[in-house]
């Protein structure tokens, strides 16, 4: 069973694990200097850098730009040293994760504009105030995924986006093997997969419109070096069937123009 469909006291017990993993961890807990977080975030801010230089046509440079599920935000000083006319707000379920900003913002030689503790379905911003919206590799840990594309919805100006960046994705008849694999690659934090079909869904159901970029396709072959991807690189078909990686890209239609679904 997905998180997203589970009871209210499952949803607060992963809530939970989550906001406490980044207080425990011996690599990734306030004050921890640890060389092995370095270089795992280093690594992963390569992929990032990629996707913000492919989709900078989908980005903001200017107005507001929130991430949802930022970690220790380095992904969002990493923004802020690409568009530094836009104003960067760090968010994320846990204030011991967000600890860590300052330790980033050296790292980068930057200043991020705000940071903040929140769910992802219960942000602090005012109604149409942002204009784009981002994660990276978050979103499949949001336990209330309606309830978090409502949010984006409300908190979007008109015509603006959101970007769930680097996402596991399969499909709904292999999500139940997928998810148990994903869980038992890495126990300390449940792990989940995104379901395209669910998600279209839940956008349409928000008053979104959603687009689904195949992010094996999107990058270069560097990033996705797997046998998996490899096949998927030469029958094109397999990422709809095998679990794959994918970015979506809501809109928030203008008024009247209503959700394409």
């Amino acid at each position: 069973m997905r998180w997203s469909s589970r009871p209210r006291a499952a949803v607060a017990e992963k809530e939970r694990i989550e906001i406490e993993y980044w207080r425990d961890s011996p690599t990734e807990a306030p004050g921890v200097d640890s060389l092995d977080n370095l270089i795992n975030k280093l690594g992963e801010a390569r992929i990032f850098l990629a996707y913000l230089r492919k989709l900078e046509h989908l980005l903001a440079r200017r107005g507001t730009v929130l991430e949802l599920g930022a970690g220790q935000g380095w992904s969002s000083c990493i923004y802020k040293r690409m568009f530094p006319d836009a104003c960067v707000v760090a968010t994320d379920i846990s204030a011991y994760a967000l600890a860590s900003v300052d330790y980033w913002q050296r790292i980068f030689a930057v200043q991020i504009d705000r940071r903040y503790a929140c769910r992802s379905y219960a942000t602090g911003e005012r109604d149409a105030s942002v204009d784009l919206v981002y994660c990276f590799a978050a979103a499949h840990h949001f336990v209330e995924h309606g309830k978090t594309l409502a949010e984006v919805q409300r908190i979007l100006k008109p015509g603006g986006r959101a970007v769930y960046l680097h996402e596991p994705v399969c499909s709904r008849w292999l999500y139940p093997l997928a998810y148990r694999r994903v869980n038992a690659v890495r126990p300390d934090v449940p792990e989940d997969l995104l379901v395209v079909s669910d998600m279209r869904r839940l956008a349409r159901e928000a008053g979104l419109d959603m687009q689904v970029l195949r992010n094996h396709a999107l990058l270069e072959p560097w990033a996705f070096p797997t046998l998996n991807y490899r096949l998927q690189r030469l029958v094109p078909p397999l990422a709809s069937l095998l679990p794959s990686s994918a970015t979506f890209v809501f809109s928030k239609p203008h008024a009247g123009d209503g959700a394409a679904g």
